[in-house]
């Protein structure tokens, strides 16, 4: 998480009548924030790898990895980064906001944790959408990390097309045929 960019954000839904502006900050970008946003980033980056099974975090965290069968020792967090509003002239105080992010790691998206008050929560609405990108809604806003499964394939889940089967029967009875003609063609030089 300490190399990637900021995930870029998309769209976000915030108060009526807001003026916030969002900024989104990458943990290798974080001297760029303040000084207590810094240390609230680095404790967060600390914390992950301090825990080294990621599920530990949260206990509601845990019990979904389980309920999906995944391995938590192939979890690992793709995107550690803050996010903060500026500028909003007329609250004292946000509700909620929505937001729709885009980033490069989410492909094998598992979930998402917010270190907030410091404990980590878990964003159970945090959904990737069909475009590849990932909304969730959220009522304040520090540290985030997305969580990926470092064990997942390419492949999309789901039913493997039965395509793939068919392909790989033909090319084996061609390849089989080639070699079974090759044979007897040099069995019949004698």
């Amino acid at each position: 998480p300490s190399r990637n960019p900021a995930p870029e954000l998309i769209d976000v839904i915030l108060p009526e009548d807001c003026t916030a502006e969002i900024i989104i900050t990458s943990y290798a970008d974080r001297d760029s924030m303040s000084d207590d946003k810094t240390a609230a980033l680095e404790g967060a980056y600390k914390a992950i790898k301090e825990a080294g099974d990621i599920t530990s975090l949260n206990k509601q965290f845990k019990d979904f990895v389980k309920s999906k069968g995944l391995d938590p020792k192939k979890l690992a967090v793709s995107d550690l980064f803050d996010v903060s509003y500026y500028g909003c002239e007329k609250h004292e105080y946000h509700k909620q906001f929505t937001f729709t992010i885009d980033a490069e790691t989410l492909k094998n998206f598992v979930g998402l944790l917010h270190l907030h008050d410091g404990e980590w929560d878990f964003v159970e609405n945090a959904k990737v959408n069909e475009d590849g990108s990932l909304t969730f809604k959220v009522d304040s806003l520090s540290p985030f990390a997305i969580v990926v499964n470092t064990g997942a394939s390419d492949t999309p889940t789901g039913d493997v097309t039965p395509w793939i089967f068919i392909a790989l029967i033909v090319a084996s009875a061609t390849g089989l045929t080639v070699v079974a003609y090759n044979y007897k063609k040099e069995k019949a030089k004698g």
